[in-house]
C-alpha cells in the first residue's frame, strides 16, 4: 500500500509532520472537538493560518492520521500465504496466533492515540466510524475467517460456526485496542492468556493432530 500525498507527509520531517503529531497528541488528550486548530499552530509555534497551506480543514488533518494509520497497518499485517501453508502442518491455535499482530515500539503511542480519538469521533462521524470498523474489525475478521474456513475444508478441526467465533475474536481484539488506550490497559501477557483462552473452543480433530503430530516428527503433510 502506497501513502498517498498527504499521508506521505507523515513520513518526512517537516512541518507537515510536526502539525499531525502535535494534533493526534491533543485530540487524545482534549478530543478532536476540544482541541482547535489554535492549539494545534501553538504546540507546533506556527501561525494559525499556516496550518491551513498544509491542510484545507482540521476534518482533513483527522483523516490524514487515520490514512498513515492504515499505511502502518498494512506493513503489519500477516501474509497469509504462509499462514495458510502453516495451517497444513501446525496446531491451528498456534496458526491463529501467528495472524495476530502488533506495532513497534516507536509507533504504538500515535496508533494507539488513533484508535482512541476515531472510537470516540465514531459516534458522530461517518468516515470515523468507517476506519474503526475496517481497522479493528473487517481486517482483522477477515484474516480469521479465511483461516477457519481452510481448516474446515482440511477437516482438521470440528464443526463450528465460524460466524460466531471471528466475531467473538474480534470482539475480544477490538476491547482489548480500546482498553489499552484508556484507563484500564491490558498488558500484552494477560491478552495472550485471554486470546488462548477463546481458541480453545476451536477443538482439532484426529486428522488435524495427526497432521501435526507427523509435521514435528519431520514426516510429510499437506491436505489429502
Amino acid at each position: 500500500m502506497a501513502p498517498d500525498k498527504e499521508t506521505v507527509a507523515y513520513f518526512q520531517p517537516g512541518t507537515k509532520r510536526r502539525i499531525i503529531m502535535a494534533a493526534i497528541e491533543l485530540f487524545a488528550a482534549k478530543g478532536y472537538g476540544g482541541a482547535s486548530m489554535r492549539d494545534i499552530a501553538k504546540a507546533v509555534d506556527i501561525k494559525t493560518a499556516s496550518i491551513y497551506s498544509h491542510f484545507e480543514s482540521k476534518e482533513a488533518l483527522l483523516y490524514t492520521i487515520y490514512d498513515a494509520y492504515e499505511f502502518h497497518l498494512a506493513e503489519v499485517l500477516p501474509d497469509m500465504d504462509k499462514l495458510l501453508a502453516e495451517l497444513e502442518h501446525e496446531d491451528p491455535r498456534n496458526v491463529l496466533m501467528k495472524s495476530t499482530y502488533y506495532f513497534s515500539p516507536n509507533i504504538q503511542k500515535f496508533m494507539g492515540q488513533t484508535v482512541a480519538v476515531a472510537v470516540y469521533e465514531a459516534r458522530t462521524d461517518a468516515r470515523s466510524e468507517e476506519f474503526v470498523n475496517k481497522v479493528l474489525l473487517e481486517i482483522p475478521g477477515s484474516i480469521t475467517k479465511r483461516l477457519l474456513n481452510r481448516l474446515l475444508e482440511l477437516e482438521y478441526i470440528e464443526p463450528l460456526d465460524v460466524d460466531a467465533m471471528v466475531v467473538l475474536l474480534t470482539n475480544y481484539c477490538y476491547s482489548a485496542a480500546v482498553r489499552d488506550n484508556g484507563m484500564h490497559p491490558i498488558g500484552i501477557d494477560d491478552w495472550v492468556k485471554g486470546y488462548t483462552l477463546l481458541t480453545t473452543l476451536i477443538q482439532p480433530t484426529e486428522k488435524g493432530l495427526a497432521a501435526a503430530s507427523l509435521s514435528k516428527q519431520g514426516g510429510p503433510t499437506g491436505a489429502r
